[in-house]
């Protein structure tokens, strides 16, 4: 019974933490990014710490991102990251014959799949680009993007427990 009750109480701990939205890490490669048109404060990446600060939730996302751009540029190699929420939202018009016009918005869920993968450029000045998506909280956060890392500390734990 008391493997029961502590195993219940971990199941819920996990579905309560997967069902309260997904959060990620935010902070930018400049000061002051042209998108962003109110005049808060912005984080950098370079000042990126781990701290509460740059948590964000994601209403409008199941995925969060990070970028990672190099240049090369007089014998130096320039690096910049950028995280956030996967932009996942669609704003749209669509028509329908008997209402007309009508605005939709809804978050497209399949827009990304897990993992990273290089982007092109080209031209003089190449910038190797490389974004990453992953879909669990905070998971944007290290150098390169793991899977869900509350599995990997509770099923070890659990899986001991249940053994004695």
């Amino acid at each position: 019974m008391h493997k029961f009750v502590l195993l219940s109480i971990v199941l819920q701990f996990y579905v309560v933490y997967e069902v309260s939205g997904l959060r990620c890490f935010q902070c930018h490669m400049v000061q002051h990014p042209y998108y962003i048109t109110d005049n808060k404060s912005v984080l950098t990446c370079k000042d990126f710490d781990y701290s509460n600060k740059f948590i964000v939730e994601c209403p409008h996302s199941t995925f969060c991102y990070k970028r990672t751009s190099k240049n090369h540029f007089y014998k130096e190699d320039f690096v910049r990251v950028e995280r956030g929420c996967a932009s996942q939202l669609y704003r749209g018009q669509n028509f329908d014959p008997s209402a007309g016009f009508y605005q939709e918005e809804y978050v497209v869920g399949n827009a990304y799949k897990r993992g990273c993968r290089k982007v092109e450029s080209f031209g003089e000045r190449r910038t190797d680009i490389e974004d990453c998506y992953c879909d669990s909280d905070l998971c944007n956060a290290s150098d390169r993007l793991r899977n869900s890392a509350i599995l990997c500390v509770i099923l070890p734990i659990l899986l001991i427990l249940l053994r004695s």
